[in-house]
């Protein structure tokens, strides 16, 4: 929730790391599972590092990289091709609202169903 109030709207690129940790840090001091830890108290943690999810573009994004190496197999000539066939990959990803719920973890196994590698190819 506390995130949701401080970044709804803005895009995923517009909000720094700093922000974030801050806004983790912030969190996890006043109100968090951390408020009376000794972690907290002794100094023990340097850094929150946060991992943002992913959004539908961002997937979208990781298709097209994985499927310009595969532009043979996929029977691609242009860009517009491969930004077809990503989309149709990232639509097949699961996603909650705006995120996605695993990333671009599984672009690979749906690229495989559009652009089937034989056994000689590497990704």
């Amino acid at each position: 929730q506390w995130y949701q109030r401080r970044v709804r709207g803005r895009r995923r690129e517009d909000i720094s790391v700093l922000e974030m940790e801050t806004l983790i840090q912030d969190e996890l001091y006043r109100s968090g599972e951390l408020k009376h830890s000794s972690m907290i108290s002794r100094y023990q943690i340097d850094a929150f590092i946060p991992m943002l999810p992913l959004e539908k573009r961002h997937v979208q994004l990781c298709a097209e990289e994985l499927l310009k190496r595969r532009r043979n197999k996929c029977g691609c000539s242009n860009e517009d091709c491969i930004a077809s066939k990503a989309a149709e990959v990232a639509k097949e990803v699961d996603y909650t609202g705006r995120f996605s719920r695993s990333g671009c973890k599984k672009i690979l196994t749906k690229a495989n169903l559009i652009c089937p590698l034989d056994k000689r190819t590497e990704l």
